[in-house]
């Protein structure tokens, strides 16, 4: 490709990066984990809830509605309340910027999303600036800015209204911002790296393991002695740490990653973390193993690249560059691998926890093809190809970035994918009533595909609704072993979808009672 021709393909890939950002943001199901999000928001807490609608009685979906919503009558300090109480492992920074970013337009889904969406957007500008920190090549960052855009890793998360997007963000802020103080050695440069790592923290809680990488990227390019830029740093990281200090937690952890895992099981979980970084086919467990073949042959191709990458980095960069590329690969990825290895966990293959790592990893890579474009990786004549190889990550990733974009369901929302077909039946039925036992946060999530004239009787065990006899469709949602087993005693229940946990109630109906029967 001539120069000029690539200057306008890098320009492409990024403005189409962009624009897929903000494509069909409200197209996927709002799974789980953005329905807890939206209840963290909206400042009311869990007794609250239970305490209005988990009654036994029949409740409208406006009443539901509320609570994915910041209520007016709530402010910022609920919302940090709220997190503390169900999720302290997960910062207050995005969730406290998410209240206010909702309360603009708080009843859309694509625009709760958007807030990520534009964190995304900002990571493309923050990892242009930290590659021109760190490299002398201004093409590297061209090149790494070019493959981020498309990256279907970054789109997924992109169009997720959980933290993630801003963590990246903030990783690679904290990140630039240190090399700039190193380099600047003054005393407002470190104190805004103290600045930028505190909002890291209180971004997200894996970012103290980004600032020990930091910590000791430091010591290398210091070679271990106690000069002013080491001393410097202990102080802006240790006034970091200190600053994240109040927040109150409590060594939980009730996110994913407790799964146990086959070391085969474990290797090709984080084969496709690394796959994803450049390809995405939507593969899922019960995906045919013929369907498999191509996807495993590219990811194969992605990891042998990748692996080569980080050969060459400690072969050919600066001492400067190899090492902080490095502490940023291993910053989160090796602590966790070795907390598995101790605890029979599965942290390190959960995507989202091992970010930092991964973009070290994307680097690391644009630092690669640039070397073989600009020659001084294989003599002139293998430029071109290097240049067609470039393109091709480009090209695979802008695919696969299409291909999320236009789909209604892809995998990394595969707990909840099930709520599609769930919903068009119950929105299909006659006077639907969805009848639940199952902690409210699922059934909110339900509530966002169906209609407004559904109603819902939730309770909690060990209490037995009495389903009212007027007419319309029961369908029974995510029934826990009592429920199901008292209504089965009663009504003959349909499984509506192999993949939902949702019956539809057929036979005599119940005989009516005024209150629900309590069977404790």
């Amino acid at each position: 490709m001539r120069l000029a021709a690539k200057n306008l393909f890098v320009l492409g890939i990024v403005v189409a990066g962009l624009c897929l950002r903000f494509t069909a943001l409200d197209k996927k199901v709002y799974w789980y984990d953005e329905t807890f999000t939206s209840f963290e928001v909206s400042g009311y807490s869990a007794p609250e809830v239970s305490a209005d609608v988990v009654t036994g009685r029949l409740v409208s979906a406006t009443a539901l509605e509320k609570y994915q919503r910041p209520a007016p009558t709530k402010s910022v300090i609920d919302t940090v309340r709220n997190l503390i109480a169900n999720e302290p492992q997960l910062t207050p920074a995005y969730f406290v910027l998410l209240r206010w970013w909702s309360e603009l337009t708080p009843d859309s889904i694509a625009w709760i999303r958007a807030l990520s969406a534009v964190f995304s957007v900002a990571t493309l500008a923050l990892v242009f600036w930290l590659c021109r920190e760190l490299f002398s090549a201004s093409r590297v960052a061209y090149i790494c800015v070019a493959l981020m855009a498309v990256s279907p890793l970054h789109l997924l998360y992109a169009q997720e209204a959980r933290p993630y997007s801003m963590w990246c963000a903030t990783v690679l802020l904290s990140s630039a911002v240190l090399l700039r103080a190193m380099r600047k050695r003054t005393a407002f440069s470190w104190a805004l790296y103290a600045a930028c790592a505190a909002l890291s923290l209180y971004t997200f809680l894996l970012s103290v393991l980004v600032i020990a990488g930091h910590a000791c990227f430091v010591a290398i390019e210091e070679r271990f002695r106690v000069t002013r830029t080491t001393v410097a740093f202990l102080a802006s990281a240790g006034a970091a740490v200190l600053a994240f200090l109040p927040w109150p937690y409590r060594g939980e952890h009730s996110g994913a990653g407790n799964e146990h895992l086959t070391l085969l099981r474990y290797a090709v979980k984080w084969a496709r973390s690394i796959g994803v970084l450049f390809a995405d086919f939507n593969l899922r467990d019960y995906t045919p193993r013929a369907a498999l073949m191509p996807y495993s042959a590219v990811v194969i191709g992605l990891i042998a690249l990748c692996g080569y990458s980080i050969y060459f980095v400690v072969r050919n960069a600066s001492r400067r560059e190899s090492a902080f590329l490095v502490t940023l690969m291993c910053s989160v990825a090796v602590p966790l691998s070795l907390l598995d290895l101790l605890t029979g966990s599965s942290l390190a293959v959960v995507t989202r926890y091992v970010f930092p790592s991964l973009l070290g990893l994307q680097i690391a890579v644009a630092y690669l093809v640039n070397a073989g474009v600009s020659g001084d990786l294989v003599p002139a004549a293998g430029k071109r190809a290097w240049s067609w190889a470039g393109g091709a990550l480009c090209g695979i990733g802008l695919l696969s970035c299409l291909a999320i974009v236009r789909a209604d369901e892809w995998w990394n929302k595969d707990p909840d994918n099930y709520i599609l077909a769930a919903s068009r039946t119950i929105n299909a039925a006659h006077q639907p009533l969805v009848v639940s036992d199952a902690w409210f946060v699922f059934v909110l999530a339900l509530e966002h595909r169906v209609g407004p004239e559904v109603r819902y009787q939730l309770t909690i065990q060990p209490r037995i609704p009495t389903v009212p006899e007027d007419g319309g469709t029961v369908f029974v949602f995510r029934p826990s072993t009592e429920l199901k087993s008292d209504l089965e005693k009663r009504f003959s229940m349909v499984l509506v979808d192999s993949r939902a946990p949702l019956w539809k109630l057929a036979g005599p109906a119940a005989v009516a009672h005024p209150n629900p029967v309590d069977r404790s």
